[in-house]
């Protein structure tokens, strides 16, 4: 069986949430041809469909915040290494390229893209070790 990615759920919430807000702009460009009972059906399921929407969404923030946990020491080794490569650095140029290279680990990490974190800590800990 596959594995739902974080991308996937954030896709398919997008793709959800497009729906809702197609459904609500037929309910409208129609509004006048639509019984009353036909535009509170439309509504229901363009509600529906964007409580969906959201779920997914959550979803995805917790398939991603489980997989950047299998991660979290990984992270913390890599972060000491950039921690002694700035303690051991001689000029001010190497500071900056360690610094650098972690703002770039922290980037990653903000985006919550589990792809990106990973290949960041493993390049640092590969230039670092």
């Amino acid at each position: 069986m596959t594995t739902l990615t974080p991308d996937d759920a954030r896709e398919i919430a997008n793709s959800l949430r497009k729906l809702s807000s197609d459904l609500g702009d037929y309910r409208f460009t129609n509004w006048n041809s639509l019984s009353e009972e036909e535009r509170g059906r439309i509504e229901s399921l363009e509600w529906t469909l964007l409580n969906y929407s959201s779920d997914m969404t959550a979803t995805a923030i917790e398939i991603a915040a489980d997989s950047i946990q299998e991660e979290v020491q990984h992270i913390k080794t890599t972060t000491q290494h950039l921690q002694n490569a700035i303690d051991r650095a001689e000029s001010v140029r190497k500071v900056i390229g360690v610094a650098t290279k972690a703002v770039t680990l922290a980037a990653s990490i903000s985006t919550g893209n589990v792809t990106a974190i990973i290949e960041s800590s493993e390049g640092l800990l590969e230039e670092f070790t």
